[in-house]
């Protein structure tokens, strides 16, 4: 096992040289935010891995592809994608994963572009993609522009099952299958996707299906796509499953095309303004109303409806994005997975976000007494914070407090984040003092509550404003964001253990009167912090004293020192000493 480690980092850590020139096996790791131009024919053989970096731009001369025989790990980020694509004027081969590639080879945030498949089978087959026996993730990719002289413009599945999630498939061409292809017992899973203006010279615009194939199609958008028959789904001897998903707007004959498929099932989805009609030859009391789904719209036996969808557009970035009057919203399976805003499964590859209404689970806060002023040495006030779940099912969430400070930026969390888990019905508040430290810049603050999944995912929030003025009214001095009171189940503060003694930077500095300094400690000591003036003579003693370990902060009050540059020097334990020069400006 440990030679076997040792050999995969060895792999790992070659590297290609990046802006250079590529062909040939590759493996090990090409660097990302660089461009190359693939000159010949390039290939990750059987056994060998090779993982492509974020950034990376691969620009193929005219007939060169890729052959996966081995591992591919091709990770983009949304902002930092990678790239397959041709050099302008001329087509590249494609990518293909062939019988020997890894199934666990990864396609996340990638371009792939310009991809020709011609000449004789299998040649002529997946334009941009080509599997055969092999089944990777392919996730977050745009599959655009790509041809296929017979079948699969966008991706060609044979004996495969890849996994194909929110993904653009758009703009490809095929004789049959002009967004995707699958045949002889393929399986893929087809979700979250976008596929639209993608054309087949006869058959299956969208996606063809056909020998015992049987893809799951879950909550995509099928739309625009153009095929003598079937322009938006083709079946042959076939039993696909169409879940969640909507059809609208193909052309050609019909939406879903149907041969010697009786085992399809299609269930909550919408199929709207199909050429020449929604179906050919579909199960049993599909297309057939006689009921309403939990909307109150017509629907088959099956839950499927036949209405406009209501996209706010087909084109741009908002493409296929409902609209709040959509019939597709909460129209899908109920026993589905909730969409990201907690609500019933919606139709179609993006949700309508419905958090703009009352939140399943709420926050809020209560200040006592306000208007809140806080004077410039630091000061507290009161609040209540109160949680509650308004929904029929219990919610896991995170609840925090932070506080947005006079200049936009926000300082926390100050509590927690706490995980809580809310039964239907809870509501539960807690009284809180918040602390307010005297090197808090003066200024209008908003103290913020937020409950969801922490630290980007906020299902509901709440606010009150406070002001920290910038003159001293006291002569003691709050020195920390301390929030303590009634705490909720679960609710713990883990000390901070510092791995160093460290000396903060003074703030203010300059300053006037006073100035607050702070330090850390790894191990509880003898602490003195003294401050020199600029002769070297001792002006003043703020701690000499046996202190915890952790974090904290004294006040330096120079109001009866006169202006100009002082040393603060901390000495622990009668070791180590740091020291900080300070500016009082009068």
């Amino acid at each position: 096992m440990k030679k076997l480690l040792a050999v995969l980092i060895a792999a790992l850590s070659i590297t290609i040289s990046a802006q250079g020139q590529l062909s040939g096996p590759l493996s090990g790791v090409l660097p990302g935010d660089s461009t190359y131009t693939v000159v010949g024919n390039i290939s990750v053989q059987s056994g060998d891995s090779l993982i492509i970096e974020a950034g990376a731009m691969l620009i193929f001369n005219s007939g060169i592809q890729f052959d996966i025989n081995g591992y591919l790990h091709a990770a983009g980020t949304e902002t930092d994608s990678i790239k397959f694509i041709n050099s302008p004027g001329l087509n590249f081969g494609g990518i293909d994963f062939n019988n020997s590639a890894d199934d666990n080879s990864l396609l996340e945030y990638c371009l792939i572009s310009g991809g020709l498949a011609s000449g004789i089978y299998p040649n002529n087959s997946g334009g941009g993609i080509y599997c055969i026996s092999s089944s990777p993730t392919i996730s977050n990719c745009t599959i655009s522009g790509n041809t296929a002289t017979t079948v699969g413009g966008g991706i060609y599945c044979y004996y495969s099952s890849p996994s194909i999630t929110n993904c653009a498939i758009s703009g490809n061409t095929a004789d049959y299958g002009g967004g995707i292809y699958c045949e002889n017992s393929s399986s893929p899973a087809i979700t979250n996707c976008t596929i639209s203006g993608n054309t087949a010279e006869y058959q299956g615009g969208g996606i063809y299906c056909s020998s015992s194939s049987s893809p799951a199609i879950t909550n995509c958008t099928i739309s625009e796509n153009t095929a003598d028959y079937g322009g938006g789904i083709r079946c042959s001897s076939s039993s696909p499953e169409i879940l969640n998903t909507i059809v609208s707007g193909n052309l050609g004959n019909y939406g879903v095309y149907l041969s010697s498929s009786s085992n399809t099932t299609i269930t909550f989805s919408d199929f709207y303004n199909n050429e020449n009609g929604n179906f050919y030859n579909p199960p049993q009391g599909i297309g057939i109303i006689t009921t309403v789904n939990a909307n109150g719209d017509s629907c088959d036996t099956y839950f499927n409806i036949f209405i406009d969808p209501l996209f706010y557009s087909t084109t741009g970035d908002s493409a296929y994005y409902l609209t709040a009057a959509s019939p597709c919203i909460d129209a899908g399976d109920p026993a589905s997975p909730l969409d990201p805003d907690s609500t019933i499964a919606d139709m179609g590859a993006y949700y309508y976000d419905q958090s703009g209404g009352t939140p399943p689970v709420t926050v809020s806060l209560t200040p006592y007494n306000p208007p809140i002023i806080i004077p410039a040495n630091g000061g507290t006030f009161d609040f209540n914070i109160a949680v509650a779940n308004n929904d029929s099912i219990t919610f896991t969430v995170d609840i925090w407090t932070m506080a947005t400070l006079p200049n936009g930026n926000e300082y926390g969390p100050i509590i927690g984040p706490v995980n809580l888990t809310l039964n239907p019905g809870y509501s539960g508040n807690r009284d809180r003092t918040q602390n307010i430290p005297a090197n808090a810049p003066a200024g209008l603050y908003t103290y913020d509550a937020y409950i969801g999944d922490y630290p980007n995912e906020i299902l509901d929030e709440d606010h009150f404003d406070f002001e920290k003025l910038s003159t001293a009214d006291a002569s003691s001095y709050i020195l920390d964001w301390n929030c303590w009171g009634e705490g909720f189940e679960g609710e713990t503060v883990e000390s901070y253990v510092p791995c160093e003694n460290i000396l903060h930077s003074p703030f203010p500095n300059p300053f006037n009167p006073s100035t607050v300094i702070s330090f850390e400690l790894k191990d509880a000591g003898e602490v003195s912090l003294i401050v020199y003036d600029i002769q070297g003579r001792e002006v003043q003693s703020l701690v000499t004293s046996h202190l915890s370990l952790g974090y904290h902060e004294v006040v330096f009050d120079g109001t009866d020192l006169s202006s100009g540059m002082y040393f603060v020097r901390l000495t622990v334990n009668s070791g180590l000493s740091m020291v900080r020069k300070v500016v009082l400006m009068k």
